[in-house]
């Protein structure tokens, strides 16, 4: 079950899309997150890019932030393997997790498909996955494709070599 139509399922236990409530008049929206049990919000924004909702969260349910430029990359593969592996042990510890960024489409496109790929699929078969995953999200008719640009597409696609980059304790295994 998803809280609205402009997220999708990635996993069991792994939601993603738009930010959950742009302004305060929306705070009430957070609880259709919760109804479907969200009790994880992992925010790919910079802290005063839109209306923080944390304090609208029950003290319960957890939210990590993780920012990213709109339409960018995170700064190192370090800070993607931090992001994977936040919603990799939310999931283990019996978390549903809710990734977002600002639309759901470039930053937040971007992650998914890297953990797709940490998950075993290889950069060409999580875009598709993650496309074939996309259009079933409304704004999908406006933005046909997430990632959103030439470079997160890249990221994705590259994900498998850039995070053998990082030091051999940093990387999943």
């Amino acid at each position: 079950m998803l809280p609205h139509q402009n997220a999708y399922l990635v996993a069991p236990r792994f939601l993603a899309g738009e930010y959950p409530a742009s302004t305060a008049a929306e705070a009430a929206r957070l609880e259709q997150y919760i109804a479907v049990g969200v009790s994880c919000f992992i925010d790919l924004t910079a802290l005063g890019e839109a209306w923080d909702y944390t304090a609208a969260l029950p003290s319960s349910v957890h939210h990590l932030r993780f920012p990213i430029p709109d339409f960018g990359l995170p700064a190192s593969p370090a800070v993607m393997n931090a992001i994977l592996d936040a919603i990799d042990q939310a999931r283990d510890g019996g978390q549903t997790v809710y990734l977002h960024c600002r639309g759901g489409i470039g930053r937040t496109g971007t992650a998914v498909g890297c953990w797709l790929v940490r998950h075993g699929q290889t950069g060409d078969s999580a875009l598709a996955t993650l496309a074939r995953l996309w259009q079933t999200v409304a704004k999908a008719a406006v933005h046909p494709h997430s990632p959103e640009t030439p470079a997160q597409v890249a990221y994705v696609r590259n994900w498998a070599t850039l995070q053998h980059s990082l030091p051999a304790e940093r990387r999943m295994q």
